[in-house]
């Protein structure tokens, strides 16, 4: 995640300004809390020795605009008493959903729309690929404008609050329509449908021991620390190294 943003339609002082504050920022926190710092590494595997944790084998990549990709040659086994995994922003491959590079296949247009259907949009950062929490929400905020609007169908013209307040019962009357009359043209999920999503979902709690109560599985993964080792499930680790955070909006399922 970046430490800083340039503002958006930035010009080429302010890029390299806030390239500058990048710098200073991950320099400054080296200097106080003594950690060290390799860009542009992706993890490709765990390296487990009698049942434990070790380390992890890593590769450098080489970054084309939003994608990263491996360099080949390059990969190496980093070892570490600890590691520590966090969820980033690049999302999980999931059979049946269309990848561009690391990413869903989002168009590049303000109102991101799924290539695989006419429904089903992304917002925040499973399309920006940031994990800036203001920037998902800003990004998320622009869509559902956009959804309104140019997807459902009630603008036309000006603000969305002038829209929504200044025209009277007359406007509110028109736009309500447009929204039912689209609403019903959408094929909702099928009792077959719904049932096969929810069994994937079973079928994935169960390959991580979740029963449903969050407390007493959060308990039962997190290792326990003793005379300064740490036992870490490796089924865990590898698991959280597949998981990403995403966001979808799906118009499609009421």
């Amino acid at each position: 995640m970046p430490l800083a943003q340039p503002p958006e339609n930035a010009t080429p002082d302010q890029i390299a300004k806030t390239e500058a504050i990048r710098q200073k920022m991950l320099r400054l926190a080296q200097d106080k809390y003594l950690f060290r710092v390799q860009d542009r590494r992706v993890a490709t595997g765990l390296i487990v020795e009698d049942g434990r944790l070790v380390g992890l084998k890593v590769a450098e990549t080489k970054v084309k605009g939003r994608n990263a990709e491996l360099v080949p040659g390059s990969e190496y086994q980093l070892r570490a008493p600890m590691v520590i995994s966090s969820i980033g922003s690049v999302p999980e491959k999931i059979p049946g959903i269309v990848m561009k590079g690391e990413y869903y296949d989002f168009n590049n247009e303000s109102l991101t729309r799924y290539g695989g259907s006419d429904h089903v949009f992304g917002v925040g950062n499973v399309v920006t690929g940031q994990g800036n929490i203001r920037s998902s929400l800003l990004h998320s905020q622009e869509v559902t404008t956009k959804l309104v609007e140019d997807y459902i169908g009630v603008a036309d013209g000006g603000t969305a609050t002038t829209r929504f307040y200044a025209g009277g019962e007359a406007r509110g009357a028109a736009q309500a329509q447009a929204v039912r009359d689209l609403v019903p043209a959408m094929r909702g999920l099928s009792y077959d449908e719904i049932a096969a999503l929810e069994q994937r979902i079973r079928v994935l709690q169960e390959r991580i021991g979740y029963t449903g109560d969050y407390d007493s599985w959060i308990a039962s993964v997190t290792p326990s620390i003793t005379a300064g080792q740490v036992d870490f499930p490796t089924d865990i680790a590898l698991e959280a190294t597949r998981q990403s955070s995403a966001a979808f909006y799906c118009a499609e399922c009421r």
